[in-house]
């Protein structure tokens, strides 16, 4: 007599578990991808920060500006010293710098964070690839 070989059918803790890693993985994702965006953002913020250094060095002394202070408000200012900038180095603290130094400092702040997002995009790479594998698996347990 031969034995028909049974499939064992997922249990509903084997079921919830894996539903459960997926849900943890897709919160793992979105955060990446929030991560993400801000570091993209402040790449962005970095690059523009760049230029505006580099495009500095075209004004003369005494020439106006319009000087942000906050909340997209600008107040009219004149330039007495374009060479020397005041750094934010973190932790709110500020060295100064000559514009020269400030914008080497600045490149070397974006190409950290280019290594950051890059990182960040191959963890996002590695989350979505483990849903893609998850998700056939959890449909397979729930028609089983």
């Amino acid at each position: 007599m031969i034995m028909e070989k049974e499939q064992k059918r997922p249990s509903e803790e084997d079921v919830q578990k894996k539903m459960l890693q997926f849900q943890i993985l897709e919160g793992d994702l979105r955060a990446v991808r929030g991560q993400l965006e801000q570091a993209i953002a402040r790449i962005d913020e970095a690059s523009r920060t760049k230029l505006a250094l580099e495009e500095l060095g075209m004004v003369k002394a005494d020439d106006s500006a319009m000087v942000p202070v906050g909340a997209g408000t600008f107040v009219r200012g004149k330039i007495t010293d374009s060479e020397s900038v005041l750094v934010s180095i973190g932790s709110d603290m500020a060295v100064m710098k000559t514009r020269e130094d400030a914008i080497s400092f600045t490149e070397d702040r974006i190409a950290e964070l280019q290594k950051l997002a890059e990182g960040m995009m191959l963890q996002e790479k590695a989350v979505v690839t483990e849903l893609q594998r998850l998700q056939p698996e959890i449909q397979k347990m729930l028609q089983g």
